[in-house]
């Protein structure tokens, strides 16, 4: 979505691209769902059920995070089927709510906004709203604001974790 930050652009990409809505629905319309999950080569945890807080995760404004995610609950339940307004509106709609309870530029909370959305897509709301809301992200991650978490920074981290796992790996003799 062009209105997401540019910090948060590429991690909600990738969230979108591990939970693709057209894999929920084939697995949801499947008639042997065990079948298909083996012909597709599907691995780990890649139902969104038992994993509805990993929104929050891929926000740069954690502490956000909850409100945005009251705020989807509250846009649900409220929601008009005569409602005409795009679903790219509606994320923009509840992204400055958000953005107005917690202080934060809208623009940062677009990304977790659309995460939020397909996320009830795929779990339904009352599985939404009883997820604990638990948060498991590097402290050193949660401390930064959005200037100091750029994409530059991001990918600085990367390459250094993976230099290091390349270190281990030659240090360890494989």
């Amino acid at each position: 979505m062009r209105s997401t930050h540019e910090v948060d652009r590429n991690a909600t990409q990738i969230w979108f691209g591990f939970y693709p809505l057209s894999l929920f629905q084939a697995l949801s319309e499947s008639e042997d769902r065990e079948k298909l999950t083996q012909q597709l080569l599907l691995q780990g945890d890649y139902d969104l059920k038992d994993q509805i807080d990993t929104l929050i995760v891929f926000s740069t404004v954690t502490d956000s995070g909850h409100k945005v995610k009251r705020a989807i609950e509250t846009h649900a339940d409220s929601f008009d089927e005569s409602n005409h307004a795009s679903l790219a509106d509606q994320i923009l709609a509840v992204a400055r709510d958000a953005g107005r309870q917690s202080k934060t530029d809208e623009a940062l909370l677009v990304g977790i906004t659309a995460v939020g959305f397909m996320t009830l897509r795929q779990t339904g709301l009352t599985n939404f709203k009883s997820a604990p809301g638990a948060v498991h992200i590097d402290k050193k991650l949660a401390n930064k604001s959005p200037e100091q978490d750029s994409a530059r920074t991001r990918a600085k981290d990367e390459c250094s974790r993976l230099f290091d796992s390349s270190r281990q790996l030659t240090t360890n003799g494989l």
